[in-house]
């Protein structure tokens, strides 16, 4: 990693004031580079180092996406066929009939007609939430299905763009269904072993089960939050206290480093060795952008360029964690960085991947 980057990595946490973040890049052809700073958990003084896991949050979409088009690849599945008919147990009369028709493709691409700024999703729910539905503490996979299932769509299926973290939850019980194993070990099967990575891993809600060599986590927000392990009023911080990991693996559960995350983009590169792909049509549809918005495909944003290359990435971040992951066509670049803090600041990834990116050009 060249060196001129230390002064602006270190400026920038001193600037935002978070505990760690880990940085991992690669150029077509050569070796794989890290650069860490800050503290992994603070409290203990344990430093960040390439072998940091973090929670990628939303990055997970295109983990499950990517399981999607090789189980289609198999004709395991059709990404057209409605989703629901790959899933066991779905009641023959459901309160919005547009369930039983929207398709796999359509949750991909984020038009399936759920929108999380209209009706609060399951995996939303409070601890206030979570005792008047009666449900358990936490809350089990199969009541969110259950809960998703009971609610009307936002609007027709196939007709906009709304980002769902519901549709992708509801992907990881059909890949286990359709596969019959667990989604880690699906995953792990489809996509995780054949791109090489061996350290990726879900993760898991409470600190006392952290991965070994995981990060500890802390809200950009000090304030706690009634805790969702618990029925009666306990409070706790946010990372630890508001999420069900467990539940959210397939939109949201997994953790890796930024080395991990490097090679798995080049493994969406079909000229790659090793590449996810057994069809180069099917990295063709992944990067096909959705006819309701131009710069989502399958669980990935595109930015076609100039050049006739693609921008490939995506973000994510909930309490306590930001990922970012890309690779950048004209540059020839695969850049993934994490962090143990969230900011909801609009500046904050600009202001990082644009300095980032100024240096390495």
């Amino acid at each position: 990693m060249p060196t001129t980057l230390a002064p602006f990595v270190s400026a920038f946490r001193a600037r935002w004031q978070f505990p760690g973040l880990s940085v991992a890049v690669a150029r077509s052809g050569e070796p794989l580079e890290t650069y860490t700073t800050g503290f992994a958990d603070p409290e203990s003084a344990r430093p960040v180092t390439p072998e940091t896991l973090f929670r990628i949050a939303s990055l997970s979409k295109t983990i499950t996406a990517v399981a999607i088009l090789r189980l289609a690849e198999q004709q395991v599945l059709a990404l057209d066929a409605p989703a629901l008919a790959y899933l066991p147990h779905i009641p023959s009369s459901l309160p919005d009939p547009r369930l039983a028709r929207l398709t796999i493709r359509q949750i991909l691409h984020h038009t399936a007609g759920w929108d999380e700024s209209l009706t609060p999703p399951p995996f939303a729910a409070t601890h206030d939430t979570v005792l008047e539905r009666g449900w358990s503490f936490p809350p089990a996979a199969a009541e969110w299905l259950a809960a998703l299932l009971a609610q009307p769509l936002d609007f027709e299926p196939g007709t906009r763009h709304a980002y769902s973290n519901s549709g992708y939850f509801l992907l990881g019980r059909l890949i286990e269904h359709v596969t019959r194993q667990s989604y880690e070990d699906a995953v792990r099967n489809l996509v995780l072993a054949p791109a090489g990575l061996t350290h990726v891993r879900l993760g898991r809600s409470l600190p006392q089960h952290a991965a070994p060599q995981e990060a500890a986590y802390f809200a950009g927000s000090p304030e706690p939050v009634l805790s969702i392990f618990s029925r009666e009023p306990r409070l706790g911080p946010a990372p630890y206290a508001a999420h069900v990991l467990e539940n959210i693996d397939s939109a949201g559960g997994w953790i890796a480093t930024p080395s991990d995350l490097v090679r798995f983009l080049q493994a969406l590169d079909p000229a790659h060795s090793p590449s996810l792909w057994n069809r180069p049509s099917s990295f063709a549809e992944f990067t096909t952008p959705s006819p309701c918005d131009p710069s989502y495909g399958l669980g990935i944003v595109i930015e076609p360029e100039d050049d006739g290359t693609l921008t490939l990435l995506h973000n994510g971040g909930f309490d306590g964690c930001y990922a970012f992951m890309a690779t950048f066509g004209p540059l020839g670049l695969s850049l993934a960085v994490l962090v143990n803090t969230d900011r909801d600041d609009e500046d904050f990834e600009p202001e990082l991947i644009g300095g980032l990116l100024e240096i390495l050009k």
